[in-house]
């Protein structure tokens, strides 16, 4: 659909008619925020039922974002087939890459940490996100195609160094915060840092944003949505996301409480717990550079400001992570963390 954005809720209507996915009248269509996705997202609503529809960025490369909702539509399916609990695929027009979903609401996780949600109530989500995590992680790596990925195939070094450990760097360091002088050193850390993020076993299903932005909650069950950008990766990335999410802020007990419980499933699993904890904090400290390296190129480039409010967090935890024992490996890091930390 080559049109404009004002035009583009009355073709989706039009599109869906034809396509035999809405009926012929009634229907009302709602723009949804994108959130920190150059998507466009739409509630359209018929009888008493409603459906979502997301259409592909305007700003990428057609290629791109064709590519990327055909990622979302393939891991979609897959997943979904899997038992995971993420939203049935309705529709996908792979001539443009408009893609239907159901609806499962507005209710995220986010909003239950935050307007403090009765504790017991929130470690019951919690509790069901961990259990259906690990669930995605392995059922998710079953028969899993890497050709669905539009991105990379697998979460590797390089991608650590470029994308992570660099965005950190070049969005939020230099860009954000407008520092120029590195210790010569700091590559090298960087280099380290995820050569023992990358040693650990790397074919699980791997989220790469699992936040709980990212986890909805309908009919008092956990969804979960954005997997487009899944691949092949270590269990360790996708539950250092969810327990350091800066969105969210669990609170030190809470956080225990899932990572132990996280543990004992994984035994349940057959994976060694000491081998899984070897390669946790090197993991969590990739997240970590990685989110706040996204945090600033979000409200700095895209000047979307909702982001910048996380920054701090996620600095401070930061911090918190390079001054355990383990962060002595890393001293160049550690001590920039600190200094970056004093200029926000």
């Amino acid at each position: 659909m080559d049109i404009s954005s004002q035009e583009l809720p009355h073709a989706i209507l039009t599109r869906l008619k034809a396509r035999k996915v809405l009926p012929g009248k009634d229907s009302k269509i709602t723009r949804l925020s994108g959130d920190g996705s150059d998507r466009s997202f739409f509630r359209i609503n018929f009888g008493n039922s409603s459906l979502m529809a997301v259409f592909p960025s305007s700003a990428s490369a057609p290629d791109k974002a064709l590519a990327e909702a055909s990622s979302s539509f393939n891991i979609g399916i897959h997943l979904y087939n899997k038992g995971v609990p993420v939203p049935q695929v309705i529709d996908f027009d792979e001539t443009d890459g408009l893609l239907v979903f159901e609806d499962l609401g507005d209710t995220l996780l986010q909003d239950l940490a935050v307007k403090h949600t009765d504790k017991e109530k929130l470690r019951q989500f919690y509790s069901e996100t961990i259990t259906q995590l690990i669930h995605m992680q392995f059922a998710g790596r079953e028969e899993f195609n890497t050709d669905w990925c539009h991105d990379t195939p697998k979460y590797d070094s390089k991608l650590m160094i470029t994308r992570e450990s660099g965005y950190f760097l070049n969005s939020f360091c230099i860009g954000y915060l407008g520092l120029r002088d590195f210790s010569p050193e700091l590559t090298s850390e960087f280099k380290k840092l995820a050569g023992n993020a990358s040693s650990q076993p790397s074919d699980y299903f791997l989220h790469r944003d699992f936040q709980s932005r990212n986890v909805m909650i309908k009919d008092d069950r956990v969804r979960f949505i954005d997997f487009q950008g899944g691949r092949l990766g270590p269990l360790g990335y996708d539950l250092a996301s969810l327990l350091l999410d800066p969105y969210a802020e669990l609170d030190n007990l809470i956080r225990e409480e899932l990572f132990d419980q996280y543990l004992n499933l994984l035994e349940s699993y057959g994976v060694n717990k000491e081998a899984f904890l070897q390669g946790y904090y090197p993991l969590s400290l990739q997240r970590s550079l990685q989110i706040i390296g996204a945090f600033a190129f979000l409200s700095q480039v895209k000047k979307n400001i909702y982001f910048r409010t996380y920054i701090k967090p996620a600095v401070i935890s930061l911090n918190a992570l390079l001054a355990k024992p383990s962060g002595e490996d890393y001293p160049c890091l550690r001590k920039l963390s600190v200094k970056c930390l004093s200029l926000i």
